[in-house]
């Protein structure tokens, strides 16, 4: 094995390879979803309450839910599905 085959990054699935900035910029959209998603929750599904709590204006929530596909669960069914 060759110094060179040895430090080179093996390729990800789909020929993308290491793409650090696309990981890290899902794993903020994914922590922030459930971040929103658990908001919503604990308030009720009371969207101005959690515009509030999240610190920003009802207008960009409504944006969030809309484009993380949150849609309105009742707490208890929300907890179901993820056991």
């Amino acid at each position: 094995m060759t110094e060179h085959q040895r430090l080179s990054p093996i390729p990800l699935p789909g020929g993308k390879g290491y793409d650090l900035k696309a990981m890290a910029k899902k794993a903020a959209e994914t922590a922030e979803r459930e971040h929103i998603k658990n908001t919503l929750i604990y308030t009720n599904w009371n969207r101005k309450a959690a515009a509030k709590l999240l610190q920003i204006s009802y207008k960009a929530l409504l944006y969030k839910i809309e484009k993380y596909g949150l849609t309105h669960l009742t707490p208890i069914e929300d907890l179901r599905t993820k056991e």
